[in-house]
């Protein structure tokens, strides 16, 4: 189809599926303002859980501006044909579940003068987000393993999105929490995770009741999560992961920890770590973590985690070689091949 021939934001769809804008009512709390294109169709589920991701979930009154995403359970799988070529084509660690929307949140905070301690989100620079939307629409549908030329706000993009033929790529190292969990279910590539994960999450999402309900087994599912309330809402799941603050005391001295302990033992305020119900079958290395402990060491830590792997998947390389598919996107797991990942 010609570029011309085109509908109106029929590109954009390939590449967005819509833009939301959402402030804070007094009144009404959390108030989606505008959906952009008018057209997208979002369900009402859809647009509850939107607004309420849309802003931090935590008791920090000094966050200004934030970015940070999420992924909430969609009411249809549906995809348009590119999109399913594209998924077909995608690397594995760069795949994404049709059954799944993915937002993407830039959050900013700033005072109302004519209101006192009651801050308010603002939107602005509309023209320039409009022609960053028709920028958009001009864009090629997205394809895997070809370089594209994107024009942006009188910028071009040029970018390749990576193919199942490729090598992973080197990622710089984790800072946002968020991005952490997306770390995590990464850890055991080549191995795909295929249960749900949700980098964030918050009580007012409409599965919440779901994963908290009591009397049956915790859903297979890893929340990412800020607010504290969760300790007690979900204390009858058998892990916690709790990761530490990025920014360490400047003065001289500890800090002494803080904790507070909930009635099963495990602990609201206290240091990083690893608490489950669980006996682990690994014991922890004390010699990784020292070496950890003097810097970045992203290569310690892939090289640790890349043994973990293989000594999981190397039993199974007989299987593995006997029922590979006959693919040449695909080839049998190699060292090499994931010490970048």
């Amino acid at each position: 189809m010609a570029g011309k021939d085109w509908p109106p934001w029929e590109r954009f769809n390939e590449w967005v599926h819509s833009i939301c804008v959402v402030t804070f009512d007094l009144e009404l709390g959390q108030a989606l303002e505008v959906i952009y294109p008018g057209d997208a169709v979002l369900s009402t589920q859809e647009k509850t859980n939107i607004c309420y991701l849309a802003f931090p979930d935590s008791n920090s009154g000094t966050t200004k501006d934030a970015n940070f995403h999420f992924r909430i359970r969609r009411g249809t799988a549906e995809m348009t044909p590119s999109q399913a070529t594209l998924l077909e084509r995608l690397s594995p660690s760069m795949s994404f579940d049709p059954r799944y929307l993915y937002g993407f949140v830039h959050f900013r905070q700033q005072k109302d003068p004519s209101i006192h301690f009651l801050p308010f989100c603002l939107w602005s620079s509309i023209s320039r987000t409009y022609l960053a939307c028709h920028d958009i629409d001009q864009w090629p549908s997205p394809c895997a393993g070809e370089q594209l030329s994107l024009p942006l706000l009188g910028f071009l993009l040029r970018i390749r999105i990576p193919c199942q033929a490729d090598l992973p790529l080197d990622r710089h190292s984790v800072h946002e929490r968020k991005v952490f969990l997306d770390a995590l279910v990464s850890l055991i590539t080549p191995l795909k995770y295929y249960n749900d994960y949700r980098p964030f999450f918050t009580i007012h999402d409409s599965e919440f009741k779901e994963y908290s309900a009591k009397g049956r087994a915790p859903p297979r599912v890893i929340l990412g999560v800020t607010n504290p309330f969760f300790i007690k809402a979900l204390d009858h799941w058998p892990h916690i992961l709790k990761v530490g603050d990025t920014v360490e005391s400047t003065d001289g001295h500890d800090r002494q920890e803080k904790t507070r302990r909930h009635w099963d033992g495990r602990t609201l305020d206290t240091k990083a770590g690893l608490y489950t119900h669980f006996k682990t079958f690994l014991n922890k290395d004390k010699s990784v973590a020292k070496k950890l402990l003097k810097g970045v060491q992203c290569n310690i830590l892939r090289r640790h985690f890349l043994e973990l792997t293989q000594s999981f998947m190397i039993p199974l390389e007989r299987y593995l070689s006997s029922l590979m598919p006959l693919k040449k996107e695909m080839s049998p797991f190699k060292v090499r091949s994931y010490l970048f990942i």
